[in-house]
């Protein structure tokens, strides 16, 4: 037993403690019989993503009772994380001037070939359809009202998913005194940058302690890591590359492991080769280009063992097939043909 772990009077569970282990046991899927991890785990992983201090972390004691908390809500699927469509305002209704634009949020998602918009997302952009006369489209746009609703609703779509995904970790930790003040300064001034990069540092801190064991990984340890640490930083690292040309992301992408791993390799790939070349196109053809990057990704069936040398080859291919579809920005960006290259 660690000295002092069970004292009382140490530090109190703070609601930054609270979200953190709600994130952990949401993250982990920990709230069947048969537990994953102690409470000492918790306590540990928490203190390590939080910089807490031995001093500044409440004992083992408070970690157990807030786990058994947080996992008896968890077992509940709360109803609010399923998908919206309109069977549901038969019981939930709506105001009839929203339907339209949920509806075509929900279609932009299909054509973005990302998963839909969930109820609890609906609900927070209902709450920020207000903003729709306040979000400023790129002057291209000014004329043209059809791509400018189109991109005032791709926005709001983005935040809410932002903003549903605080909601269901508070609702989990049992946070009464809810404080969204980050979002809300983010959103005013439509910036994503400074609300990113949380499960990034976690994913971090993971890499250095796996480094540290030095131990071989096995496969399902890979796909545990991938679930738990790798996606969530995927996810965040696509809106962060997405949100950079569109001003909104396309919403989470539906589909696989390996297929998401190489879009987020993609983007980091086309930002250092095309980056400043993809601004010189217009809104309607960027959105293009991502939808067709994410299906390239989506529909190539190849196994990718997390070597930079097969995602260097997938970078290859997904340039020439682009290129040889028109589709910027590599229609002007001369790339050698592979019959071409074994002639070479």
């Amino acid at each position: 037993m660690i000295s002092g772990v069970y004292r009382e009077g140490r530090s109190r569970v703070t609601e930054d403690i609270r979200r953190e282990v709600s994130r952990l046991v949401d993250n982990e899927k920990d709230w069947e019989r048969k537990k994953k991890h102690p409470g000492r785990w918790y306590r540990s992983e928490t203190a390590k993503t939080l910089k807490l201090a031995e001093r500044d972390n409440p004992s083992l004691r408070s970690y157990e009772e807030l786990l058994r908390e947080i996992r008896k809500k968890s077992k509940v699927e709360n109803p609010l994380d399923g998908s919206w469509n309109t069977v549901l305002l038969n019981t939930d209704p709506l105001n009839p001037e929203l339907i339209p634009w949920v509806m075509r949020a929900q279609y932009n998602r299909k054509e973005f070939l990302a998963k839909p918009l969930t109820i609890r997302e609906v609900k927070w952009f209902a709450r920020f359809i207000g903003f729709k006369d306040v979000i400023k489209p790129p002057p291209e746009m000014d004329n043209v009202l059809d791509l400018k609703a189109y991109f005032i609703i791709n926005v709001l779509a983005t935040w809410a998913q932002l903003y549903a995904a605080r909601e269901k970790i508070d609702s989990v930790a049992g946070i009464q005194e809810l404080d969204y003040s980050d979002l809300d300064i983010a959103m005013v001034d439509n910036d994503y940058r400074n609300i990113l990069g949380y499960n990034n540092d976690k994913l971090m801190n993971k890499i250095q302690e796996m480094r540290e064991k030095s131990a071989k990984i096995t496969q399902s340890q890979w796909d545990k890591y991938f679930e738990e640490w790798i996606k969530p930083a995927l996810i965040e690292h696509i809106v962060f590359f997405e949100t950079n040309y569109l001003f909104h992301s396309l919403g989470e992408p539906d589909m696989s492991q390996e297929a998401l791993k190489a879009y987020g390799i993609m983007l980091s790939w086309n930002e250092a080769n095309y980056g400043q070349v993809l601004w010189k196109d217009s809104y309607e053809k960027r959105v293009g280009f991502f939808i067709r990057l994410r299906q390239y990704c989506r529909d190539d069936n190849r196994t990718i063992n997390s070597k930079m040398s097969e995602y260097s080859q997938w970078w290859e291919d997904v340039q020439l097939e682009l290129r040889k579809e028109g589709i910027y920005p590599f229609h002007d960006v001369k790339v050698p043909d592979k019959d071409k290259k074994g002639e070479q």
